[in-house]
Parts: C-alpha cells; structure tokens; sequence
C-alpha cells in the first residue's frame, strides 16, 4: 500500500523550524523528500563537523534522504538546480536575500522547471517590513498574539508549551499550502511562488479573538475571555493530588451535568453569573476539586458528557492508553539504537495511511540513489565526491 503523497517529489532546503515541520507531514504521508544539508567539507572550513541530531530530532528528519551539498560552489549549485528541475516542490527557508545570494530563488528555479512549486517559509514572510529579521517560535509567537493572550489574568504573559508558530503556523499552512499549489497546477500547468509566514500563521490561529476585536472594539484580555479562563466552567483546577484538570463545559447541557455530578446543582442557573457570584463559583470549584485526586475526577467525569480532561504531563501522554491505541506514539527501529519511540504520523487515512520509512537518514548514506535518479554516472558521482561537493 502507498502514501497518498507517493509520486510528489522534494527538495527541501529548510531543515529546522517551519520547513522540518511541514517535510515531515508531507514525507509521512509518501512524499520523496530530498534534504539538502551543508556537505562536510563546508563544514570543515568553518572548523564545525557534521550536526548529530539531538533524540527529539530523529522525528523531524525522518522519511527523508540526505545529501550533503556545498552550495557555493558552481558543481554544487548545479547539482541542486538539476535535482529542482526534476523535482514538484523545492522548499526554502532562507530569507529572500540570501536564496538571492545562492542563486536558488523561485525567478532562477522556474526558469529551468516552469510546474515547479516553489515554496518560502521563513519567520515573517518574503515581504514586509520584516522580512529580513531573524527570529524563532518564541518571536512568531509573541508578535502573532499566542504568547500575549497565555497565562492568567493577573500574572506576565507565559510562553506557550507548543511550538505552535514552528509546528502549526508554518508547518502546517505551508503543507496546506503546497498541497493547493499541486492541485492547482493540475488546472494550469504551472507552478508557483507559495510564501508561508510562520507569524501569519499564527495571526490565522488567533482569528477568533482578532475578529472579535476587530468586530466590537474591545480587546479581548488574557485570562479574561471565554476561552482563557473568564468563567469557572472553562477553565483548570488543582486536584487532590497536586495535579490539574481541565474543565470546558461552554454549552449548558454539559455544564448541567458537570454541575449534577459534583454536587452544586444550585449553581446549573447561573452559569453566566458576574461579579461577586461568579467569584463564589470559582471558589467553590476550586475547593470542591480539591477534595478527590486528578484520576478520580476523570474517573467520575471525563467520560460523562462534562467536557473535562486531565491535564497531562509529557510523560503522563506518553502513557495514555488512547493516544497508544490510535499511534500518536509508537514504537520504530533505529539503525543503531534498536526501537525507539516517538510521536506517530498526525492523520490517519484508510487507503494511503502515512508510514514511517526510515527514521535517522545520515548524510552520504543515499547520495548515489539521489544523483543516480538525477542522471548522474558513476564516474561523475566520484568526482563530485572527491572534490567535496557532496557527501
């Protein structure tokens, strides 16, 4: 059985944030994902050896093909335009000045391959009076509203313990982004220049609270909205035991029964209270789960039409029986290491489920099966070897 993704080839010049996120949705999927790293000789100049990948990396890297490339040299730019010419996607996380410096910015590469996608994703996008800062998720994050609108009302504002600009800004629109272009050049023939802002992705995650300012004029504040904590029923209790749970019982007939179950039925009319009364209610919440520990609460609740969750730690999700049985983590074989665990692939599809190919590719290890495919011969291939172009 194949990815869905099987016949959509590659090349990926990104390799951390955003790009590593969307290469790896779409190479779980069966896409054929060249990755382009800097090859050891570009290395050595700068007295730095080959990058070993921290543990949480391998997931990241996964399903794909390392080359090993020098870029700056006129063979190895030739060998990465050969291998976009032949490719669907080419992704590129520099910043517009410098794909222009490399001589790899989408007006060269559609020249040679006019159905190519070319995709940007860099922190603020290719325009913009940002667009040539430099940033991480923590940045994004901050200026796209998340890490504004975390934490409680009267405490600093906290960073959020997701990746989200990485993983779900730019990961996920750029993979949502690639995918239209693709259909799209069914229609059309052609390609196009696709440019994925992590921060516009995260401006799109925090539409609803945008929209609401922008709709009425009053700003939603953190820890005092309807979902960041405004009312007793949407919000986290400490447990009995020092851990927390979640509770997010908007619609009534929930909060009927959440209210039913833990014995304030006097408290199911008011559940939009204010002032003073709502005060009381968070009290009373708040003394009433401290009187059972977070397993009991879930026990007695979570499966009770009551919207309420424990709130887990990495190690406790690890372990969770439902995110085992649907394969959000499993176990894979490493090279070297045996089997390893790690977060499993996000979707779930009947005819073309994703699959996990390999999980640790090191550069040099499919250099011959990726310049082989480019039409390189052997003797060219040594060549290119000895003289350090790639790995």
């Amino acid at each position: 059985m194949s990815g869905a993704l099987q016949d959509l080839r590659i090349v990926d010049l990104t390799n951390v944030g955003p790009g590593a996120h969307c290469v790896k949705i779409l190479a779980d999927l069966g896409a054929d994902v060249v990755r382009v790293a800097e090859a050891a000789s570009v290395l050595a100049k700068r007295g730095r050896s080959q990058w070993k990948a921290p543990f949480w990396a391998y997931g990241m890297r996964r399903n794909t093909k390392v080359l090993g490339l020098d870029l700056k040299s006129a063979a190895g730019l030739g060998v990465f335009r050969r291998l976009a010419t032949q490719a669907d996607v080419v992704m590129v996380g520099l910043r517009p000045a410098a794909a222009e410096r490399l001589g790899v910015h989408y007006d060269a590469l559609r020249q040679l391959n006019p159905r190519l996608v070319y995709a940007c994703l860099t922190g603020y996008g290719a325009t913009g009076p940002y667009r040539e800062v430099v940033g991480h998720d923590i940045n994004y994050q901050a200026i796209g509203g998340t890490v504004g609108m975390t934490g409680g009302k009267d405490g600093p504002p906290v960073i959020p313990g997701a990746t989200a600009a990485d993983s779900a800004g730019g990961g996920m629109h750029a993979a949502i982004a690639i995918l239209a272009a693709i259909v799209a050049r069914q229609h059309t023939g052609r390609g196009q220049y696709v440019d994925v802002s992590a921060t516009d992705g995260i401006v799109n995650m925090m539409s609803v609270m945008i929209d609401e300012y922008l709709s009425t004029g009053v700003e939603p504040r953190r820890g005092a909205t309807l979902l960041t904590g405004e009312y007793p029923w949407y919000t986290l209790y400490e447990t009995a035991d020092g851990k927390y749970i979640s509770v997010g019982a908007i619609e009534p007939w929930f909060y009927q029964n959440l209210c039913r179950l833990m014995g304030m039925e006097d408290l199911i009319p008011h559940q939009y209270a204010e002032g003073v009364q709502r005060e009381d209610m968070f009290r009373r919440f708040r003394e009433t789960f401290r009187t059972k520990t977070c397993a009991e609460w879930v026990a007695l609740l979570m499966h009770a039409d009551t919207c309420v969750a424990p709130v887990h730690t990495i190690a406790d999700l690890v372990n969770d029986p439902h995110l085992r049985e649907r394969g959000m983590i499993r176990g894979v074989a490493h090279p070297t290491r045996g089997m390893v665990e790690q977060t499993g692939i996000m979707v779930r599809m009947s005819d073309t489920p994703g699959t996990i190919r390999n999980v640790d590719p090191q550069p040099g290890e499919f250099t011959e099966a990726i310049l082989r495919d480019a039409g390189y011969t052997p003797a060219q291939i040594r060549e290119l070897r000895e003289a350090g172009v790639v790995d």
